[in-house]
């Protein structure tokens, strides 16, 4: 339960437009569940905000090898929606232009 909490703070200060709060987040539950593939989802996403698009296509590169490569085309699209609804167009523009090779 308590990982999940920190995967919704993360993902209110990604719509707040908070990135790197976002990341050090993330990174630091990636730490503490290696293998929770939600927050390496998001961290991805994060990272394509933060316009750090090498590691954010390389932690993608990792989920698609994952169970959750077929879920991937229409996660990106949600947030890509939620950043946009939330007044970050350009960050979900970076999100769409990041992860344009898992939407196909």
């Amino acid at each position: 339960l308590l990982k999940e909490g920190h995967l919704n703070l993360a993902l209110s200060h990604l719509l707040l437009g908070d990135f790197t709060r976002a990341a050090t987040l993330l990174e630091q539950l990636l730490r503490l569940h290696p293998d929770y593939l939600a927050a390496g989802f998001m961290l991805a996403v994060t990272y394509a905000c933060l316009a750090w698009a090498d590691k954010a296509a390389a932690m993608m590169h990792r989920l698609g090898q994952t169970q959750a490569a077929s879920a991937l085309p229409a996660a990106i699209e949600d947030i890509h929606c939620r950043l946009r609804s939330a007044g970050h167009a350009p960050a979900g523009q970076q999100v769409l232009l990041t992860f344009h090779s898992f939407l196909k």
